[in-house]
């Protein structure tokens, strides 16, 4: 099973914030210190998206959706108000 492929990280490393330019995985990070501050994570349709907070809570889910679906969703939106 391929892992997961990292697109997008931020984090403090060595004191500095600066971004991790893909193509990633984890073991490019494993023996970092890094203090991560957003981390976009993709597998196959599967986007996860971790960033740093005050608190820990679930904010939110998205769905990676065609055109035409998402036309579909924002017209179902419209007719339920």
């Amino acid at each position: 099973m391929p892992a997961f492929r990292y697109i997008s990280v931020c984090g403090k490393y060595q004191g500095d914030f600066q971004n991790f330019d893909p193509p990633l995985v984890w073991d490019n990070f494993r023996e970092k210190n890094i203090l991560f501050r957003i981390i976009e994570a993709r597998k196959g349709s599967i986007n996860i998206t971790f960033g740093y907070g005050k608190k820990i809570k679930f904010d939110h889910i998205g769905f990676l959706v065609s055109e035409k679906e998402q036309e579909l969703i924002c017209q179902n939106a419209d007719n339920m108000n």
